[in-house]
Order: structure tokens, then C-alpha cells, then sequence
């Protein structure tokens, strides 16, 4: 996981470098396109159309280069839900140009790095369908991933089921379910028996994943041509501790800088975690902006259109650290 993580971060400078440079050229190109038009337009009066014609600045089948890289990190003031410690993200989102009244595959990859030196994954499938405008503005989504999750006891596996609905307007509905691959649960169990008198103590520690869901609804509650503000809540259904499961709700608030800062503000509350509160601050490169794009359905921008699948990243363990006596 340590290699794979490297290789990511790796490729994330492979990928900003060329995007910056790329900026830099685009900006430097369109000055000097908008001087050829005036040039244009003091020497021949009767080509004012063709001087005022809009020069694209982008160009096609740039597939190859991810919509978006971003970097982020999660900061709490206990556990998170089904982990033990804060932790930090880098994710990959590939996709093609979207086109209307089709689906758009696109390829999400994440790797995390917790801060006790622990790592997890993500690989996700995802297709979302761009609708045309005629009969309904909805983009409809699934989405696929395999998790992975390095445990104190050994290594957990999961697929992870979803759906979206983003509306054309403020209001978006999302569902995930989660299904563990492999081994449930791991054991190891020490036995203390040096004790005088045939005293004995025996501590059992256990890491289990299992079955769980998470939904929300969110609405855009400010949006600027700069700024945005989202607020989304909803229920989860998650591996507690000791073999015990656990049904929450969760609340989140993100205020947002365009397609480039954001910060998420969560808290969450259940039985077994209790009140959570945790903050994410994310730096995102939206690749998507070099491409030229039409204008998406009913007006929908290519911010929405290339978002990040909202999910559980981080598969919940529940641990158990029991001790049993003959004293």
C-alpha cells in the first residue's frame, strides 16, 4: 500500500506540472489572440465578425488527463465513525468529456494514510447518465468501489454499492450499501498464566467489518459564481464496537471556494460512537476546465457534473479489547 501510495502522489506531480504550464500557455495564447482581433479590426472594418469570432483556448481528446486531483485531510475531536484516528486523502477522478443523452464512465482512485501509519484504499466504477434536456435535467448515478482497509489484527476488504440523483437545481439524494469481501473478523488472544496460585488472565482482541448503508439528502444553500454552500444529513448504519451494531445520523455544512477550496464540517451522533464532530479541508485541481464542454443540461455546471462520489471512504471496524479472569 506504501508503494501504491507513492505511485499516486507520484502521478499527482506528473499531472499538476503539465496543468499549470498549460494554464499559463492558454492565458498567454488568448491575450495574444484577443490582440490579433483588434489588430484585425483597426485594418478591415467589414471583417468585425470574423475579428470578434471567440477563440477556443482548448482543445479535444484530452480523455487521457484526470477531471480531478484533490488532496485532503480529516481532522476530529474523537474517533471517527468505525476508525481511531485522523487521516489524510489523495484521489484521482478519470473521465472523458461528457456527452448529452449518454453515460459518462468515469475512474476514481483514493488513497488514505491515517496518522497511526495505517493505509486504506479505494477503486470505484462509476457512471453517471448526462440526460439531453428534453424530458427530465436529472443526472442519474452508479457507482462501484472496491474499499480496503489495513487493521491492527490484518487486512479488510469490502464492495461498496451506490446511487445519486443531482439535480439540476439545489436538491441532491445519494444511497450507498456495503458489503464485506473475504475474512469478517479477525481474532488474537494472549493467555496470562505466570501468576502464582493458578491465577490466570486471558485478553482477547477482535476487529470486525459487516453489512451497512449510509444516505443523505443535500441542498445548495448559497451559490455565487465563487462561492457555494452545501448542506447535506442523513442516517448510517455501521459496525460498532464489540460485535455490536450501530443505526446514526450525520449533518454536514461545506462552504466552498469554485472547484478549488473546501472546507466539511460533519457531526454525528449514535449509540455506541456517540458525538462526533469532524472538519475536512480539501484542495482540488479541476482538470475538467481545460477541455471545452458544452453547456450541460438545464444549465447544470461541470462542477456538479464531475463532483467526487459522497461515500463512506474509509471502511468502519468495530474493535473489542476484552479481558476475562479466574480471580
Amino acid at each position: 500500500m506504501k508503494k501504491i501510495l507513492s505511485l499516486l502522489i507520484l502521478l499527482v506531480y506528473l499531472v499538476t506540472i503539465p496543468f499549470i504550464l498549460w494554464n499559463v500557455g492558454r492565458s498567454l495564447y488568448a491575450a495574444w489572440g484577443k490582440k490579433l482581433v483588434r489588430v484585425e479590426e483597426t485594418r478591415n472594418f467589414q471583417e468585425e465578425e470574423r475579428a470578434y469570432e471567440p477563440i477556443c483556448c482548448c482543445y479535444d481528446n484530452l480523455s487521457f488527463i484526470p477531471k480531478r486531483v484533490f488532496i485532503s485531510h480529516v481532522e476530529g475531536s474523537e474517533e471517527g465513525i468505525g476508525f481511531a484516528t485522523d487521516y489524510t486523502t489523495l484521489g484521482l477522478l478519470f473521465a472523458p468529456d461528457y456527452r448529452q443523452g449518454s453515460f459518462l464512465p468515469m475512474l476514481d482512485l483514493r488513497g488514505h494514510r491515517f496518522d497511526d501509519n495505517t493505509y486504506a484504499a479505494n477503486v470505484g466504477l462509476i457512471a453517471r447518465y448526462i440526460p439531453d434536456g428534453c424530458c427530465f435535467c436529472e443526472i442519474l448515478g452508479f457507482n462501484m468501489f472496491y474499499d480496503y482497509r489495513e487493521g491492527n489484527q490484518g487486512n479488510f476488504n469490502q464492495l461498496g454499492f451506490g446511487v445519486e440523483i443531482l439535480g439540476p437545481c439545489r436538491w441532491d439524494f445519494r444511497a450507498n450499501a456495503y458489503v464485506p469481501l473475504g475474512v469478517k473478523e479477525r481474532k488474537m488472544t494472549c493467555v496470562f498464566d505466570e501468576f502464582e496460585g493458578g491465577f490466570e488472565a486471558t485478553n482477547r482482541k477482535e476487529e470486525a467489518i459487516a453489512f451497512g448503508f449510509n444516505a443523505e439528502l443535500s441542498y445548495i444553500v448559497v451559490e455565487t459564481c465563487d462561492f457555494l454552500l452545501y448542506a447535506a444529513g442523513g442516517p448510517y448504519y455501521v459496525a460498532g464496537k464489540c460485535h455490536r451494531r450501530t443505526l446514526g445520523g450525520e449533518f454536514r455544512l461545506r462552504p466552498q471556494y469554485k472547484d478549488y477550496l473546501a472546507l466539511d464540517l460533519r457531526v454525528s451522533y449514535d449509540p455506541v460512537f456517540k458525538t462526533l464532530y469532524q472538519a475536512e479541508f480539501i484542495v482540488s485541481l479541476p482538470f475538467y476546465e481545460i477541455a471545452c464542454q458544452n453547456d450541460g443540461p438545464c444549465g447544470v455546471s461541470d462542477l456538479r457534473i464531475y463532483q467526487r462520489v459522497e461515500r463512506f471512504e474509509v471502511m468502519p471496524i468495530g474493535r473489542c479489547n476484552c479481558w476475562k479472569t479466574n480471580w
